[in-house]
């Protein structure tokens, strides 16, 4: 689904060709990854084109230097899938994603670390 991405006065041009872009929220961490699937085909079912999708830090450095990336926190997958459908994404990694997220995200350890954010 590689494609080049322009944005000019008249809008985004995806692959040479003017998109309209209509997206939705889609978080991996928020469903069990055997939902995946059928919540992609619904997003894409109601008109959806793309997926805002949140990349939570402290999801996936559970402590310093030790990352995953298996079962339920299997981004690529997750990814995968959304392209697999045609739908685009709109990444957004922190460090920083909410403040609706646990410490917005940023891992605990580096809080409790006394370190300046």
């Amino acid at each position: 689904m590689a494609s080049s991405v322009s944005l000019d006065k008249k809008g985004i041009k995806i692959g040479g060709r003017y998109q309209t872009m209509l997206c939705a929220s889609l978080f991996y961490f928020r469903l069990p990854p055997e939902l995946w699937e059928d919540r992609i085909r619904r997003l894409k079912s109601a008109g959806y084109n793309c997926a805002d999708v949140y990349f939570p830090w402290n999801y996936h450095e559970l402590t310093p230097g030790n990352w995953d990336f298996t079962g339920c926190r299997d981004v690529g997958r997750f990814l995968d899938l959304l392209a697999r459908e045609g739908v685009y994404v709109v990444a957004r990694p922190g460090p920083y994603i909410c403040s609706e997220w646990d410490g917005g995200a940023i891992p605990a350890w580096i809080l409790a670390s006394g370190m300046r954010i």
